[in-house]
């Protein structure tokens, strides 16, 4: 009896000494979480967390334009996350993940006996046990040091992560943070970088390959580890098997697959001009963190077709001015031609480059130069291919036709050439090169539909390259002619009409005391005498022009020149109207195109839409009000777009200028644009000594600028000018963007009035009138036929005024 009353009195003991062990183990783990909780974070950072991604940019197509981040990241949310995507993460890194409570016991015993096995019998690896929550614990609140204090708090913030964050949420994160390898971070950047392809395309030896990289991206780059990537990848698909979210069948067969990558380059994408400028005013309206880290997705206006054509046809007309320009010499020189192959290959690529390659001359003969590559082969230019490369000579003048290779090239020569090949006899191919000149000349285009004022393209130089500058929204330079239009327009606003007769002859405007007297010329030299304001604007007469100005009165054309947006801030200089202040081409493009709309402002867009990570709408360019679009439709309603645009003049006088401007191509100065073969109007323009030339030209759709010149101004050459130079590239561009659409006449607005008119009076024919004088004109009804002997009068007295300001000093044409 005394004996089980001891054993009863020893086992209270022993469970009141566990009891008290418990009681102390509790206080001491509760201890524990109480000391290492002081400062964690809380699990609302999580449950708010949003990854930092690219902001990435598209093309009116949908195509990819550009990417802007400091991490690689495509977020993709859990509702878009295929389940087999999903799965194969999940058999990897955490089989129990929608069981345990953020912290895996199983799955801790499981790998402390794996590595106990491991260490003893010196086979096998050691694994880890964390959990999915405790490794997006790792990568987003606290660091990754490899500490047991770092390890308690990890598992205190899963346990707390577990009762206040759904598991989806928490995948979700884990899934677009995870660093997948290749500058790809989740699962969106990962299947673009490895596959080409959007997380939704992916198949199931992709989902599992993807799934096999957090372990050791490096160490399971396909590309440099293949059979280790394919065994990690076999892996993978073995354990979803094993979870039964596929069938052994599926996973042979996946396993039986080989891991194909896209065949895409390590560089990031090529941005240009144009995506530079989205970028800055991202940068400039959101700021730098919300561009870089936002994940933005931006809708831009351009069209790579038309983009394409747009660079095309700058290139070349920049590579044919250049090229006419005559030949400026070898980019360097190799003395040691034993060491060729190491010198070359050491060089580096200049700018401008582009799709061409370096080579060395290694030998001169009579027909052709053996050059070398930067690949180590040889070839050869034939001498065909390099007679444009006359000597140049100063002022962009250049010497004969060079008559043998030897007055082009020495040996040593480091040139740029491109590749070409031709067929032999035998049917095979033959390569042989080209002698190429990087241009030092540089321009820009800039494409925009009328109606909205959304820029389809924008070249802002030749090959986009370290220079971010942008020619043609930052470089301000002189339009010339291509300025005179606005001079016209302002006298068709005040009674003038295409077929005044003004006279284009010598004219001599005083510039004040001590100041020579400005007597400006025409471009030929000489003058046509009496002509209509439709022939003086085709033929771009300088003195007619100025003439004109004098008429009306510079503030007029100050004002129109402001309202128009050419101009910010326009001096009182009869210069401005021959184009002598200072604009963009972007400026100058739109001012176009508000006279090819029939007289409506537009703002020039680069962007149509801007939404923020989650699909919220930020931006939208688009203001125009549509009747009837929402709601329910009458078969035989049609929706009507309202555009509220600002008119800036009456569009009967807007399509009087546009007649005028179609004048310019069939008969003035861009009559070479003819051959396009379609309803085209423009002007051509030229400054002072041939420092810029320009084209600004329109279709009833499209609106096209070009500008060529040198980025420090000086001469592009005596004879070159708007129509030499800056037309071939409208001739060019519109040739390709027009091929496939219908002729189109530009559209009469109501109101419009065609008279009969005698183009050597300007009025009426009469009974005198030949025949070959009598043509119609454009006509607004509501603006009376001026008399062209009041018209001078008036000229006259503004005359009168002009020279007694000049001379009392309160007024300057600013010509020096």
């Amino acid at each position: 009896m005394k004996t089980a009353k001891k054993l009863v009195t020893r086992i209270g003991k022993i469970f009141f000494l566990l009891f008290m062990l418990t009681i102390f183990a509790a206080l001491g783990v509760m201890g524990v979480i109480a000391y290492y909780s002081k400062g964690l974070p809380s699990s609302e950072e999580l449950a708010n967390y949003q990854p930092k991604t690219m902001t990435r940019l598209y093309d009116a197509r949908g195509g990819l334009l550009a990417e802007y981040g400091h991490e690689k990241r495509v977020y993709v949310p859990i509702s878009k996350t295929p389940e087999l995507v999903k799965q194969a993460f999940i058999a990897a890194e955490d089989q129990n993940f929608y069981d345990h409570p953020g912290v895996d016991i199983l799955g801790i015993t499981r790998a402390m006996v794996n590595n106990v096995q491991t260490k003893l019998t010196g086979s096998g690896s050691i694994s880890g046990a964390s959990t999915i929550t405790q490794q997006v614990i790792k990568n987003i609140l606290l660091d990754n040091s490899r500490t047991y204090d770092r390890k308690i708090k990890e598992a205190i913030l899963a346990l707390r992560i577990s009762k206040s964050v759904s598991k989806d949420r928490v995948l979700e994160i884990y899934l677009n943070v995870i660093y997948l390898g290749n500058r790809s971070y989740g699962i969106g950047a990962a299947a673009q970088r490895y596959f080409d392809k959007s997380v939704t395309d992916l198949n199931l030896q992709e989902a599992a390959f993807l799934a096999a990289l957090p372990k050791g991206p490096a160490d399971y780059d396909p590309r440099k580890y293949y059979d280790r990537a394919k065994v990690r990848r076999d892996w993978v698909l073995e354990r979803m098997k094993d979870e039964n979210y596929i069938t052994e069948k599926d996973a042979e067969a996946a396993k039986k697959t080989p891991i194909e990558l896209a065949d895409i380059e390590d560089e990031e994408i090529v941005t240009t001009h144009f995506a530079e400028e989205v970028r800055r005013y991202l940068e400039k309206e959101y700021g730098t963190d919300k561009l870089y880290e936002g994940g933005m997705v931006v809708r831009t206006t351009l069209d790579p077709k038309i983009q394409k054509y747009a660079e095309r046809a700058l290139y070349k007309g920049i590579i044919d001015y250049d090229r006419n320009h005559g030949w400026r010499g070898a980019i360097g020189k190799i003395d040691d031609l034993d060491l060729w192959r190491e010198l070359l290959a050491e060089m580096k690529d200049p700018e401008g480059l582009g799709p061409w390659q370096l080579a060395v001359v290694l030998e001169v003969r009579g027909d052709r130069v053996i050059i070398g590559l930067k690949d180590g082969n040889q070839s050869y230019i034939p001498f065909e291919n390099m007679k444009w490369a006359k000597k140049t000579l100063p002022n962009q003048r250049w010497a004969g036709t060079p008559s043998s290779p030897r007055e082009v090239v020495n040996i040593g020569d480091i040139i740029a050439v491109s590749k070409s090949e031709k067929n032999k006899s035998d049917g095979k191919k033959e390569e042989y090169f080209a002698l190429e000149q990087i241009p030092n000349v540089n321009g820009a285009i800039t494409v925009m539909d009328p109606q909205t004022g959304r820029v389809l393209a924008m070249v802002g130089g030749y090959i986009y390259g370290d220079s971010h500058f942008n020619r043609a929204t930052q470089a301000k330079r002189q339009p010339g002619s291509a300025f005179k239009p606005f001079v016209y327009l302002a006298a068709l606003e005040n009674g003038f009409t295409p077929a005044t007769v003004i006279e284009d002859g010598p004219i001599e405007i005083p510039q004040g005391r001590g100041m020579p007297t400005w007597t400006p010329k025409n471009y030929s030299g000489d003058y046509l005498g009496f002509v209509s304001l439709r022939k003086g604007l085709e033929k771009s007469r300088n003195n007619m022009t100025i003439l004109v100005s004098l008429m009306l009165g510079i503030d007029k054309i100050q004002e129109i020149a402001t309202r128009f947006g050419i101009l910010e801030d326009p001096k009182p200089y009869y210069s401005m109207a021959l184009g002598a202040s200072e604009t963009t081409l972007l400026k100058l493009t739109t001012a176009y195109s508000a006279i090819a709309n029939g007289g409506r402002k537009v703002e020039p867009k680069i962007i149509d839409k801007i939404q923020n990570n989650l699909g919220k709408t930020l931006y939208i360019s688009d203001k125009r009000i549509c009747s009837g679009c929402v709601g329910s439709l009458n078969k035989n309603q049609i929706p009507t777009i309202t555009d509220n645009a600002e008119q800036l003049t009456n569009p009967v006088i807007a399509y009087q200028l546009t007649s005028m401007l179609e004048g310019v191509v069939q008969r003035g100065t861009a009559v070479r644009a003819k051959v396009i073969g379609k309803p085209l109007a423009g002007k051509t323009g030229t400054t002072n000594k041939s420092f810029d030339t320009w084209f600004m030209g329109f279709s009833p759709d499209l609106v096209v600028g070009t500008y060529i010149g040198f980025d420090r101004p000086r001469t592009l050459g005596a004879k070159d000018t708007g129509s030499s130079v800056a037309l071939p590239v409208f001739i060019e561009f519109m040739t390709k963007a027009l091929a496939d659409i219908p002729a189109k006449p530009f559209p009469a607005p109501d109101g419009v009035t065609m008279v009969k008119v005698d183009i050597t009076t300007g009025a009426e024919p009469t009974e005198y009138s030949a025949p070959e004088n009598i043509r119609y004109e454009v006509f607004n009804p509501v603006a009376p036929m001026i008399d062209y002997s009041q018209d001078y009068m008036e000229y006259q007295d503004n005359r009168r005024t002009l020279e007694e300001e000049i001379y009392d000093g309160s007024f300057s044409t600013g010509i020096y």
